[in-house]
């Protein structure tokens, strides 16, 4: 990690990022290089489809969001069809958790900070078993929520030998990754995979807004914290589907 932080201070000296080293470093970028952007809102959503290559099959779809002020106030909801899967919102500290009257005090919000920083990275969550299968092809130069970014292509890498879950066959898309820190700051793909016995077709998009700017995480109180029809959000650690022993 020290390396890639040399070299990009390297390049904020000597001018502009060469495409390898730029790409290299996006691949090493952690959660704490995500803070360096300071507050922004960080937005996902992808479907996937699998099924039978000839059509049909079940799609999903499902969002993410992420807001970001500092470590002791940030706010993350994920859905999936369209339902609020989790909301946490972490204020002065304190977690404030969604359950099935609202958002619920649930102490110290460090437990989630920890849980965060394993999961702040939509790519990562849906495209990482791909990682090693995409290219990144340097197109252009371009300004995103003003900061300055390099646009590339997505294209295939030859076969890897050995067995995979999936094997992508074709990939559409860019993603604009940040001059000074090598974050993700947009992306759009479309990837169709296949193994053998089933076709997936990946669909996502991410996007880094408001960088600098408030991310407009509502403040909460005791007496506020009122959300409603969310399913319970399980304390870290615990796994959702276990029941207790009898």
């Amino acid at each position: 990690m020290w390396v890639m932080w040399a070299t990009l201070w390297l390049l904020a000296c000597s001018g502009e990022a060469p495409p390898a080293v730029l790409t290299e470093a996006s691949r090493e970028v952690t959660f704490g290089t995500m803070q360096e952007l300071g507050t922004h809102t960080l937005q996902a959503s992808w479907t996937r489809r699998v099924g039978p290559a000839e059509g049909g099959g079940q799609e999903t779809a499902e969002a993410f969001l992420l807001r970001w002020q500092d470590p002791d106030h940030w706010e993350l909801r994920r859905e999936r069809q369209g339902r609020v899967q989790s909301h946490v919102i972490i204020w002065d500290a304190i977690a404030w958790v969604s359950g099935p009257k609202g958002l619920k005090r649930r102490g110290d919000g460090e437990l989630y900070r920890v849980q965060l920083a394993s999961g702040w990275d939509p790519w990562q969550l849906v495209l990482a078993g791909f990682n090693d299968q995409l290219g990144l092809v340097r197109v252009g130069e371009e300004m995103v929520d003003g900061r300055k970014a390099w646009r590339h292509d997505l294209v295939l890498k030859p076969p890897l030998p050995g067995r995979r879950a999936w094997t992508p066959t074709q990939v559409e898309g860019a993603v604009w990754l940040d001059e000074a820190l090598a974050v993700r700051l947009g992306a759009e793909v479309h990837l169709v995979a296949v193994n053998e016995r089933e076709a997936m077709d990946l669909r996502f998009r991410l996007s880094v807004s408001g960088v600098g700017a408030d991310p407009g995480i509502t403040p909460i109180t005791e007496t506020e914290a009122a959300s409603p029809g969310l399913p319970e959000e399980p304390a870290p650690g615990r796994d959702p589907g276990r029941r207790p022993n009898r």
